[in-house]
């Protein structure tokens, strides 16, 4: 399963994508934390699934931010500047299959920086790699970006733009990250305060804050997620559940099938199915 783990320490760095877009920005009021009802839980529902996946898939790509992730006490923060460029370097036979990598990567006792570039590189089991991934680092801090990094698992594509910025304390590592997805229904999640556990075989753990567009700020948590339907709903989840808190209220969404899934909220529940 060596390609997996590829593929994983790949999309972890997502978790960092910047929902931003163009423009300034200055005239857009923050977010508010939502007000959950009956008539919002579906979206809800839908953005807190979507705000799932992405962050699952987000943590599963992390490999330079992950390589960092504990700081041993007896060692300096410079040692593990040298790892940024180490575990980039250790790439350079991953497109087995195909395609290529290349990468432009510096660093000293006390800095690092480069650029990685995938080009069709097919790292075995469906997994292509294209786009690339920045990143500079000194002795307090590092920044990593993935810049339009797509990658397709058997035939499904996921598109990362990433920034993660991390920084060191009494030798402690602590990683600002968030992400954003487009959601099946258009809408753009910013998902945040990611926390990540489990795997595809027993499913996943997901804690996050998600700003939906329309209707403001949840947080979420997930039990037992598996996103692994397929054709004609790749990507759909077949089981588990997502809680989606706001204000004190909370609401639930069960992933009764590929098809269907289960809203309640205030005692309410509704029964919707996926679009295909």
């Amino acid at each position: 399963m060596k390609f997996i783990n590829k593929a994983l320490f790949l999309l972890t760095l997502s978790l960092s994508i910047t929902a931003c877009g163009g423009g300034s920005g200055s005239s857009t009021p923050a977010p508010k934390a939502a007000t959950l009802s009956t008539t919002n839980s579906q979206d809800l529902s839908i953005a807190a699934t979507e705000s799932a996946k992405q962050a699952i898939t987000s943590d599963s790509a992390n490999f330079l931010a992950k390589s960092t992730n504990k700081i041993d006490s007896n060692k300096a923060i410079t040692s593990k500047v040298k790892e940024i460029v180490f575990e980039a370097q250790t790439l350079n036979s991953i497109c087995t299959d195909g395609g290529s990598y290349n990468d432009t990567i510096t660093g000293s006792g006390t800095t690092a920086s480069g650029v990685i570039t995938f080009t069709g590189c097919n790292i075995g089991g469906g997994i292509i790699l294209e786009g690339t991934v920045t990143f500079t680092g000194n002795t307090t801090s590092f920044t990593i970006v993935y810049n339009n990094l797509t990658i397709t698992v058997l035939n499904e594509i996921q598109t990362i733009n990433a920034t993660i910025i991390c920084s060191t304390s009494d030798q402690v590592l602590t990683c600002n990250t968030n992400t954003a997805i487009t959601g099946i229904d258009g809408r753009t999640f910013e998902v945040s305060k990611i926390s990540v556990t489990g795997n595809s075989t027993t499913g996943f753990t997901v804690a996050a804050t998600v700003v939906d567009p329309t209707h403001g700020i949840i947080t979420i948590s997930a039990t037992a997620v598996k996103f692994d339907c397929t054709t004609p709903i790749e990507g759909r989840p077949s089981s588990g559940s997502i809680t989606f808190t706001s204000n004190g209220k909370t609401g639930s969404v069960i992933f009764d099938s590929c098809s269907g899934y289960t809203v309640t909220l205030d005692g309410v529940s509704n029964v919707y199915t996926w679009p295909i």
